[in-house]
């Protein structure tokens, strides 16, 4: 996680800001037959140009998380959204939002409902830099 790895393919980052689900995603990543790496949040750009990152996944942080209402069974809960944002960038200074399939974003959704204690919902963010940002705050 220093971000010193040298890979020689192509990779996703997950960016660790703090999440206790951070390894969690990376075993959902790999399972999708997708190679990927967690990094420090610090980590600079020219590490992540070096190691052929295609993408990242952001992880974490006191604000990444909001309160949300759902229905599990018959009763209401108060858990948490989990936001999903997949960019596509080559400077990381303008970036577009990925058009993911949308059954293997389906299946994402599911998994981390079902399996990620305290979230009942998901959410994914089709916005583009600028105006966005990558990073959702």
């Amino acid at each position: 996680m220093d971000g010193q790895l040298h890979v020689d393919r192509p990779q996703i980052a997950i960016l660790d800001f703090g999440s206790q689900y951070s390894h969690l995603i990376a075993r959902r990543v790999r399972e999708l037959h997708v190679f990927c790496e967690l990094y420090s949040c610090l980590v600079k750009g020219e590490v992540l140009r070096k190691n052929q990152v295609i993408g990242i996944i952001l992880s974490g942080g006191p604000n990444s998380v909001y309160a949300s209402v759902g229905v599990m069974g018959d009763g209401r809960t108060y858990e948490f959204l989990c936001g999903i944002r997949l960019v596509s960038s080559t400077d990381y200074m303008t970036a577009d939002w990925y058009r993911i399939d949308w059954e293997i974003l389906a299946r994402i959704s599911t998994r981390i409902i079902n399996e990620v204690q305290g979230i009942n919902r998901c959410a994914y963010d089709c916005s583009s830099k600028p105006p966005a940002t990558i990073e959702w705050e």
